[in-house]
C-alpha cells in the first residue's frame, strides 16, 4: 500500500517580494497590540470605537487622528502606551522603516503618516 505524505510550506508574503499594504500592516499592528490586553478587551475597544465614535476597524488607517483621540478618550493616558506598542509592532515587522521625528516629541499620527509614505513609495 502506498502512503502519501502531504507537506505544506508557509512563506510570508513579504518574503516573496510582494509589496506590503499600509492598511494591512497598520491594522495588524493595532490588532496584535490590542490582543495583548486580552480578546475580551480588544473586542470591547473595537465595539466602543464603532458605537461611540463611528470608527469601524477597517476605517482606522484613514481616520488615524480620530482613532488616536478616541483611544485617549477611552483609555486616558494609557493610550500613549498603546500607541508606543503599536509603533513597536510596526517596526518589528518593518525593520527597514526609520522614523525621524520632526522635533523632540514623537507623535503617533506623524509616525503613522511617515510609515504610510514609506510603504507607498
Amino acid at each position: 500500500m502506498n502512503q502519501q505524505t502531504n507537506l505544506t510550506i508557509t512563506i510570508p508574503i513579504s518574503e516573496l517580494g510582494q509589496k506590503k499594504n499600509f492598511q494591512d500592516e497598520l491594522l495588524n499592528a493595532i490588532d496584535q497590540t490590542l490582543l495583548e490586553l486580552g480578546e475580551y478587551n480588544r473586542t470591547a475597544i473595537y465595539q466602543y470605537l464603532k458605537m461611540e465614535f463611528g470608527i469601524w476597524k477597517h476605517d482606522i488607517p484613514s481616520r488615524i487622528g480620530e482613532f488616536t483621540q478616541a483611544m485617549e478618550t477611552i483609555l486616558g493616558t494609557a493610550a500613549k502606551l498603546i500607541e508606543l506598542k503599536i509603533m513597536e509592532k510596526i517596526h518589528r515587522f518593518n525593520e527597514e522603516f526609520v522614523y525621524k521625528p520632526r522635533n523632540t516629541e514623537i507623535f503617533f499620527v506623524d509616525y503613522v503618516r511617515d510609515f504610510k509614505q514609506y510603504i507607498e513609495e
